[in-house]
């Protein structure tokens, strides 16, 4: 069996557990200032433009060192972001 037949398998079983999963109640959340959300809006976009950032980079980082993988782009990216 190939290992995309096991993602979908997992997939799969994660979307029928979530629901299950949804029914428990999440503990409050601390109560936040106003000023928090549009910061936290503007991070979000932020880290979205250095994604994509990062993505040009590993192209080129990639095509120079021959690097392949997952281990070796979440290396890059991690120390890129």
């Amino acid at each position: 069996m190939s290992i995309r037949f096991y993602a979908a398998a997992l997939t799969a079983a994660m979307l029928v557990a979530s629901p299950a999963l949804a029914q428990t109640k999440p503990a409050p959340a601390a109560a936040k200032p106003a000023a928090a959300a549009p910061a936290a809006a503007e991070e979000e976009a932020g880290s979205g433009a250095q994604k994509k950032a990062c993505d040009a980079k590993w192209k080129t980082e990639k095509e120079k060192t021959g690097a392949k993988g997952w281990k070796a782009y979440f290396t890059f990216m991690a120390k890129c972001m």
